[in-house]
């Protein structure tokens, strides 16, 4: 009460509710849950109208008054259905347990139907909620992998194209290099050609000379 919080003092208030409750002073433990429902956090209504009303109903239920019991179980049974799933078993637990004890067995099969059909479907909830964190995990997984075996692929690719570069140079490499022998080839078979041909000239030429000088002389020596 000093702090001015009034989510500190509801708590205290059920506390001191349950802690009244389980040293069996039940009239104790209604008037503390009295107090809670006087505060009512707007944010927090409906959970805590839940829990006061049920510890109302079980403060009556110890003292035997079940009719009344009875009504604040519903009356927190709603409350439940207003906020939270899980809270409606125990809601409903209670209001079968009193209409059990007060021999209205209808409403007390009718609860108890309702009871074990919300616990089905909140196993049910949880199975699904487990299958699914689990196809999640798979889904993140194979992401992984996938991205994984992509980025390894983009690897080998690249790979393989400096490799095929690198192919490709070589290749071009060698040809220039076969061209440039050819050439050089090419080129020292016509300087054999034309070394040939001059020797096969200069052949030919020598006789002719001989001749000439022969001839030449011969007409010297006859005119003299």
């Amino acid at each position: 009460q000093m702090l001015g919080n009034v989510h500190t003092q509801t708590d205290a208030y059920l506390g001191l509710a349950t802690q009244a409750l389980l040293s069996q002073q039940f009239n104790q433990a209604f008037r503390f849950a009295d107090s809670v429902l006087l505060l009512l956090p707007k944010d927090l209504h409906h959970m805590y109208r839940y829990q006061a009303l049920r510890l109302k109903s079980q403060a009556l239920q110890e003292l035997q008054q079940y009719p009344l019991a009875a009504w604040y179980a519903d009356s927190a049974l709603q409350e439940a259905r207003l906020f939270n799933p899980q809270m409606q078993i125990n809601a409903l637990k209670q209001v079968y347990e009193i209409q059990k004890r007060v021999g209205h067995h209808k409403q007390a099969l009718l609860a108890y139907e309702q009871m074990s059909s919300l616990k089905d479907s909140l196993a049910s909830i949880e199975k699904f909620s487990v299958i699914n964190e689990l196809e999640q995990r798979y889904q993140r997984v194979k992401n992984e992998k996938s991205i994984q075996e992509l980025t390894q692929s983009r690897k080998i690719a690249l790979l393989y194209n400096q490799l095929l570069l690198l192919a490709i140079i070589a290749a071009l490499l060698v040809i220039l290099t076969m061209v440039f022998l050819l050439r050089q080839r090419t080129m020292q078979a016509k300087q054999a050609t034309l070394e040939k041909e001059q020797r096969l000239n200069r052949a030919r030429m020598n006789p002719h000379f001989f001749f000439n000088a022969l001839v030449a002389l011969q007409v010297l020596a006859m005119r003299t």
